[in-house]
């Protein structure tokens, strides 16, 4: 199911989304209806530490911003503007 799909059927506009991906599929589909799109750069092999390549792909393909590790609640409530203690 695309994204556009997934919005037409749910009457949620694409601004209102965020989406987060560690391809650059998932990073244009959530941008196509106006996302905020978070990639995920970290190495797929040890689940730590960041992956350049991944990273360039990732922004090239229009990320709003790239981070590590999607796991980290306080960096991904930062990223969308909420101010927690962590």
């Amino acid at each position: 199911m695309t994204t556009r799909r997934i919005l037409e059927e749910t009457n949620v506009p694409g601004g209102a989304i965020v989406g987060f991906g560690d391809g650059y599929v998932e990073i244009e589909e959530v941008k196509k209806v106006g996302g905020f799109a978070i990639g995920i750069d970290c190495d797929e092999f040890t689940r730590e530490g960041i992956d350049e390549w991944k990273r360039q792909r990732l922004t090239e393909a229009g990320a709003d911003r790239i981070i590590a590790d999607y796991r980290d609640l306080y960096e991904v409530l930062q990223l969308l503007g909420f101010t927690t203690d962590r």
